[in-house]
């Protein structure tokens, strides 16, 4: 289970508030768990699913660019790159706890 902490509290508030179930799923391993997805969009299948690389690589980037990217971003991403790679945030009920991960 996830804790919202002070990076995340906006966030935080807004899942815990919502009526309906999100699904996040690290690209990278999407194709790993397309049972779990289809199941969750209650779909029949997606095996036949066509999943394209991916052509972005942070990696590429100008240093200076980069640098940049990691001072204003370096702490989300770190946050996110703590993620299992696949969550689950179920409606929000009376009593909510937050994440789940599955």
């Amino acid at each position: 289970m996830y804790v919202c902490n002070s990076a995340s509290t906006r966030l935080c508030l807004f899942v815990l508030q919502r009526q309906y179930s999100i699904m996040f799923v690290r690209y990278e391993t999407m194709a790993k768990h397309l049972h779990s997805i289809a199941e969750f969009l209650d779909a029949p299948s997606l095996e036949n699913f066509m999943f394209r690389d991916r052509k972005s690589d942070f990696r590429r980037l100008n240093p200076r660019h980069r640098e940049g990217l990691e001072r204003t971003l370096g702490a989300f991403k770190a946050w996110l790159d703590s993620l299992p790679d696949l969550v689950l945030l179920e409606a929000a009920t009376r009593g909510a706890t937050g994440w789940q991960s599955v």
